[in-house]
């Protein structure tokens, strides 16, 4: 079967080498641009120069961390970029630290594919939703605001 490959930038980051080179050939049967990179600095890199319509790190690095990541993105740099975890030791407080700062979401190690890539998908739809809502760049800091604000969008246009 032949799949269609869908033209978005991801941008992986892991510090197991082997890991990410599984990661990035399971993404490239789906979509167009895969950027592969080991540390968060090199990922700060990509993410200056180039434009990432999707994140993917791992939560445990070395140096920093991918929710060191994910605040540089979000704070430092006040981008919108969806932005998924993967760990293999998910807890409740890493949930919510990286969830405060809006991490579209977390999944465990060992992962599966398909759930991973659907994730990526919907992080993707979801920031387009945000986009043409008006609603990308406004200070909305919970995934409950943005839901209320997108119904409010929704119920305004149905009356």
């Amino acid at each position: 079967m032949n799949k269609i490959k869908y033209p978005l930038a991801v941008l992986a980051v892991d510090d197991n080498e082997d890991l990410l080179e599984l990661i990035g050939q399971e993404l490239e049967y789906r979509f167009e641009k895969i950027y592969r990179v080991s540390d968060v600095n090199m990922a700060k890199a990509i993410l200056h120069n180039n434009k990432i319509d999707v994140v993917v790190s791992d939560f445990q690095m070395p140096e920093q961390s991918g929710a060191d990541l994910l605040k540089w993105i979000r704070i430092d740099k006040r981008m919108s970029t969806p932005f998924i975890l993967l760990t293999g030791n998910a807890t409740d407080k890493k949930a919510l630290e990286v969830f405060k700062y809006n991490a579209f979401n977390i999944i465990d190690k060992p992962y599966i594919s398909e759930v991973l890539i659907n994730s990526i998908f919907h992080a993707f739809i979801f920031q387009h939703y945000l986009k043409i809502s008006g609603l990308e760049n406004t200070e909305i800091h919970t995934t409950e605001k943005i839901l209320n604000q997108i119904l409010s969008i929704q119920l305004k246009k149905v009356s």
